[in-house]
């Protein structure tokens, strides 16, 4: 037996601006791709395809857009342009072919069998005999033609299915793959934003369990490695593979929501603790300022000073008492507008109170001052009045004497003018003086 020599393959694409048909030996396939050069460019990348993968040369006929391209795929997926010399008339498309000697036994065995054979065989000329086996051969060989074209379109069309399964599962496992990469890139991402969020400690924050959310999150971040979709593999290994690739994407995924999540509980944890505490010192800061308002009631050297503060008191109490504060910096602002009104009246207690210090200080020296002087006037005084008193006794004495002794020496009218001029004055000597001595001023008595 022969073995025939393979032929190439007759293919018809049919494209349209909107569907594309590719069919091979009587098997459609679609061509999905949109437009019309994309249609021809995948039926060509099929056809190159199969070429390589069962071996088979292919005569590619194109049409679509009012004209036809010819192309010759040979086995080892070459594409060759070629354009036809003339069309072949539609009654020659059929040939028939000379059958080998397989095809003759073939022929022998049916006439054999469809003749009859004994008496009852009716006389057959020679010329009619040859003519009904020739038409025998015709049909058998069309018969086993048709066979031949049926099994081979059956097994190209089970090629083609593997293939096409074969091509979509690579496909898919490539989708799966790229999905996965940008899952990473976005996981990647996370934990570089998430870096600045994973640097607050428990004590900046209301709730400590968001901390520790966060940094379990960020530490299973990491998938490990993934296998790559090859071309070797076949459908069930790429099926298999684009299924784990998923997989992973979806896991990454999650894993940079989750991040995301933690990151924003931390953040909005450490924004309450803050607008807590800041609210907590404002209220703090209030009392201090109310304290200092009342304490400087009348110790101030300007009372304006205390109308300022406690117009601020009052704006920070309306902030206190404000359901609307979202930031820490609005408690912060209301915090400081108050220093400025508290030194304000530190100030002024204190220039009072230095003002009064100095009064205070210039009475006592005036009073000490006062003081030292009174002991010397009232001396000057008292010693005047005893001067005079014993200028006035020294006179006395002395007209006393010089009157004794006149009336002593028998001077009449020197004694009736010291009785008649008033009372007489006695001066007592004192002892030991001469003066006034009556017996030493008159020696006869």
């Amino acid at each position: 037996m022969s073995t025939p020599t393979q032929q190439a393959t007759p293919v018809t694409v049919s494209i349209d601006e909107r569907e594309g048909d590719l069919c091979i030996n009587g098997t459609h396939s679609p061509l999905d791709a949109p437009g019309m050069d994309a249609q021809r460019e995948q039926a060509v990348s099929r056809l190159r395809l199969l070429a390589r993968l069962q071996r088979t040369a292919f005569t590619v006929t194109i049409s679509g857009s009012g004209d036809t391209t010819m192309l010759d795929i040979d086995r080892q997926g070459v594409v060759t342009d070629t354009t036809p010399v003339e069309e072949t008339p539609a009654d020659t498309a059929i040939q028939e072919t000379a059958p080998d000697d397989d095809t003759d036994d073939l022929l022998d065995a049916i006439a054999d069998t469809a003749a009859p054979t004994g008496a009852d065989a009716p006389a057959v000329r020679p010329e009619a005999a040859t003519r009904r086996f020739g038409r025998r051969r015709v049909i058998v060989a069309f018969i086993a033609a048709g066979t031949l074209l049926l099994t081979a379109a059956g097994v190209l069309a089970s090629r083609w299915y593997v293939s096409g399964r074969h091509d979509a599962a690579f496909t898919s496992c490539q989708r799966a793959s790229k999905d996965l990469a940008a899952s990473r890139n976005a996981l990647r991402r996370s934990l570089t934003d998430s870096a600045a969020a994973s640097r607050i400690d428990t004590g900046q924050v209301r709730d400590p369990a968001t901390v520790t959310a966060l940094r379990q999150a960020r530490s299973q971040a990491d998938l490990g490695g993934a296998p790559e979709c090859a071309t070797r593999m076949d459908t069930a290994q790429l099926t298999a593979l684009a299924g784990k690739l998923t997989a992973l994407a979806a896991t990454a995924d999650g894993r940079t929501s989750a991040i995301g999540v933690a990151v924003d509980a931390v953040v909005a944890s450490r924004d309450a603790k803050a607008l807590a505490d800041a609210k907590t010192s404002l209220a703090n800061a209030v009392k201090a300022a109310q304290g200092t308002l009342d304490s400087s009631h009348g110790k101030v050297a300007d009372n304006a000073t205390r109308v300022k503060l406690q117009q601020a008191i009052d704006a920070a109490n309306k902030v206190l008492d404000d359901k609307g504060v979202k930031t820490a910096k609005r408690y912060q602002d209301a915090q400081s507008s108050l220093a400025g009104p508290v030194k304000g009246v530190n100030d002024s207690v204190a220039a009072k109170a230095a003002a009064d210090k100095t009064a205070a200080d210039k009475a006592a020296a005036d009073a000490a001052a006062a003081q030292a002087q009174a002991p010397s006037s009232s001396g000057s005084s008292s010693s005047s009045p005893s001067k005079r008193r014993s200028q006035t006794s020294g006179s006395g004495s002395s007209s006393s004497g010089s009157s004794t002794r006149r009336g002593t020496s028998g001077s009449t009218g020197s004694g009736s003018s010291g009785s008649s001029g008033g009372a007489p004055s006695w001066s007592v000597p004192g002892a030991g003086s001469d003066e006034g001595n009556i017996g030493g001023s008159d020696p006869g008595l």
